[in-house]
């Protein structure tokens, strides 16, 4: 299908996803009355033409309404068309003709107007429905519909992905299904009368418009992964630049919300299609050149439509203003912005934000310090009181690197010169600012490392022990989030990719118990100087990690801990497809024997090998090959 669409394209069709646009509608039709389902199935309403394509020529229909027309036509005379390379006439495959008329949904929803209440409460139709829910008879959707956009997007993502199965059962926390919470919303409810928006209009563009849009895009020449279908992002470059930066930002925030609603499922596409969209070297300019991306879907195609014309600005010049209603539903929402703060604090994921906010009733910090202060874990009490400085001040290059020279430093007095190290995250991804300072170290004797993997302790904690006390001891540091092997608070793992507690169950073969350290870091040299001389350090606190690794998996380490998270993600997709391993930051593991796989990730450091020619190596070994860290960015 992706070859006929880029062949309909460079052959200058003009191509729409909406149904509602189109007068002839290609798919894998063979009976009228399939047609006709297909077409009401898209929200497209017609009446067949008597006569079919001949009716229509002899003018047998509506006079004068010959742009309501719609042909459902076999997809075979779209690839005989393109194998002959000239136009053939649609007529033998042709399944359906029909002219295009209103719904019965319209009628009835004219008429429900029509007996709207003075109070502007809405039509009959409305009133059942909040009379169901005030009795306690409505289901949570039809709460969902009465709630005002931005209340309600974010359950709405919820019960979708309850109907599509992404979850089995309901969340614990979910306050939604509480009669309690149904009364509330009522009573907000009633007293909102906001009248229903009109679905939002599509943007027609001129013969001469799309003419330069499609010529711009012939230029184009075609990526690899694009004429390829290279669905792993890990087998393409990403950048840190993107042409189409401001689109990805709209999409990652309603990958946000999939987050906070708990949609596995949701999240996966998002990701996908988001790195897909960055690896692009080209501004989009159609729905329709989205939709040849590895990964794009429909929905991803729709909202990009709606994004490009949203404004007036041509398709092919940059335009901020542009955006999406859902976006702007979900920066209206209380419930979204204040679960976004929530998920801010270090410590908590979705599942505790989503506490906080249904369960507990918190709207805010003042709500957490004061109402829950004594429930909070320790490291969500740091979190809390840091929370400005870790959030909204990003750690500059030249303090990144300060930082990590301090600990090589200090890991180097106490264990000798042979320590060597490397920053990862989004510092080693060329990003000009970063949100904390990963660093992995490593020795090239194994024996240092004894304990490391497969048991409990052992040399490696102490060796980190070590270094974290002498940083302590000189200031640096000013809290110890954690220290130990695995990456937990308690059952909990930190996921190296997103720097996030999980309490995902992993499997016997998950090896990833490296010794670390979670740190909050804070400069000595003071600036800007102390107030008054009190002596008091008014620099910003930092989050430091400090990963030990033993040279048998210090590439793998490096890879983990470099990102990014759709990168990581696909490369063990790839990994377990391919070679049936398992890939994490301690190692490579075949699923089979539950081995490590000798040779991929190890340092040899003895023989004069450096961390990232071990990283390289690596990465060619698991058959991926070579890609600059820079080229990894896909969010």
């Amino acid at each position: 299908m992706t070859d006929t669409i880029q062949g309909l394209l460079e052959a200058g069709a003009p191509l729409t996803y909406n149904p509602a646009e189109a007068g002839v509608v290609v798919g894998d039709v063979n009976t009228k009355r399939r047609a006709v389902l297909e077409l009401r199935g898209r929200g497209v309403w017609s009446e067949e033409v008597a006569g079919g394509v001949d009716g229509a020529r002899k003018g047998k229909g509506r006079e004068g309404e010959e742009d309501g027309l719609v042909k459902v036509v076999r997809i075979k005379w779209v690839t005989e068309m393109l194998e002959r390379g000239e136009e053939v006439d649609m007529g033998e495959w042709t399944v359906y003709v029909g002219w295009k008329v209103a719904p019965p949904a319209m009628k009835e929803k004219e008429e429900e107007d029509e007996d709207e209440d003075e109070d502007g409460e809405g039509g009959p139709v409305r009133k059942k429905v909040k009379r169901e829910i005030e009795d306690g008879a409505g289901d949570a959707r039809a709460t969902a519909l009465l709630k005002s956009p931005g209340q309600s997007i974010l359950e709405r993502a919820r019960l979708d992905a309850q109907e599509h199965g992404a979850r089995s059962s309901p969340h614990p926390y979910n306050i939604h299904s509480h009669s309690s919470y149904r009364r509330h919303h009522t009573l907000e409810i009633r007293r909102r009368s906001e009248p229903p928006r009109p679905p939002p209009l599509l943007r027609h563009i001129s013969t001469s418009e799309f003419e330069q849009t499609h010529t711009l895009a012939q230029l184009r020449t075609v990526p690899d992964y694009v004429s390829k279908n290279l669905k792993y992002s890990c087998l393409r470059n990403t950048p840190l630049k993107s042409p189409n930066l401001h689109f990805i930002s709209l999409l990652q925030t309603i990958k946000l919300a999939r987050t906070f609603s708990l949609d596995a499922i949701g999240i996966r596409a998002y990701s996908t299609s988001i790195a897909s969209i960055a690896a692009y070297p080209y501004p989009l300019l159609s729905s329709a050149e989205l939709s040849t991306l590895p990964g794009c879907d429909g929905k991803t195609s729709s909202l990009f439509h709606e994004y490009i014309h949203s404004t007036p600005t041509p398709v092919d010049e940059e335009d901020e203003n542009r955006t999406i209603r859902v976006v702007q539903e979900l920066e209206a929402s209380e419930e979204f912005t204040t679960l976004r703060m929530f998920y801010g604090i270090w410590g908590v994921g979705a599942h505790t934000a989503r506490e906080f906010y249904f369960q507990r009733g918190w709207r805010s910090l003042d709500d957490v310090v004061e109402f829950g202060w004594n429930s909070l874990s320790r490291v969500q009490q740091i979190g809390v009181k840091y929370y400005e400085e870790l959030n909204k001040h990003k750690i500059p290059r030249a303090e990144v690197e300060r930082i990590a020279d301090i600990i090589l430093a200090t890991a180097r007095k106490a264990g000798g010169e042979k320590w060597d190290g490397i920053v990862c995250g989004g510092y080693r991804r060329g990003k000009d600012q970063s949100g904390d300072v990963d660093i992995v170290l490593s020795h090239p004797e194994e024996s240092l490392f004894e304990g490391n993997v497969g048991g409990k302790g052992g040399a490696a904690v102490e060796w980190v022990g070590r270094i974290v006390g002498e940083l302590e001891n000189a200031g640096w540091v000013t809290h110890t989030l954690y220290l130990g092997r695995g990456g937990g608070f308690g059952s909990q793992r930190i996921d190296p990719a997103t720097h996030r507690a999980t309490t995902a169950v992993h499997d016997a073969h998950d090896k990833d118990t490296l010794a670390k350290a979670m740190l909050v870091w804070q400069e000595q040299e003071y600036n800007p100087p102390p107030l008054g001389g009190n002596g008091k350090n008014r620099n910003l606190h930092r989050r430091v990690d400090i990963i030990l690794a033993p040279p048998s998996c210090a590439g793998t380490a490096i890879l983990g801990w470099t990102g990014a998270t759709t990168f990581e993600r696909d490369l063990r997709r790839f990994v377990e497809k391919k070679w049936e391993w398992k890939f994490d930051s301690g190692g490579v593991w075949d699923r089979r024997t539950g081995e490590r796989v000798r040779g991929l990730g190890d340092w040899r450091g003895m023989e004069g090998e450096g961390l990232v020619e071990c990283e390289r190596r690596l990465l060619e070994g698991l058959g991926v090959g070579w890609r600059e860290p820079e080229m990894r960015n896909t969010g």
